[in-house]
């Protein structure tokens, strides 16, 4: 794995940690196919605060015009989107 995709794994196991109030270790594993929706780790408002985040932290922004929304609910799909689908943000 690229130092990239293991830093916005890192960044989003934290921000979910921090969101559900629990430890990181109780979200092992929190592999590729860890889907945090379905698990409940996240509602829909801590959803979309930890796509702001994810934005802020990379730097980097997503057109979700082009996103099928299914593809945001695992890790690695969401990893891979800023990975390789984000662009960089520009600030107003």
């Amino acid at each position: 794995m690229t130092e990239k995709r293991e830093r916005i794994r890192s960044l989003i196991k934290g921000f979910v940690a921090r969101h559900a109030n629990v430890d990181e270790s109780s979200l092992e594993p929190f592999g590729d196919s860890h889907n945090f929706l379905e698990r409940g780790d996240l509602d829909s408002v801590g959803f979309v605060n930890l796509l702001l985040f994810l934005s802020e932290e990379t730097d980097q922004e997503l057109d979700f015009s082009d996103i099928d929304p299914v593809r945001l609910g695992t890790v690695g799909e969401l990893i891979s989107l800023y990975e390789y689908g984000a662009q960089p943000r520009h600030e107003a």
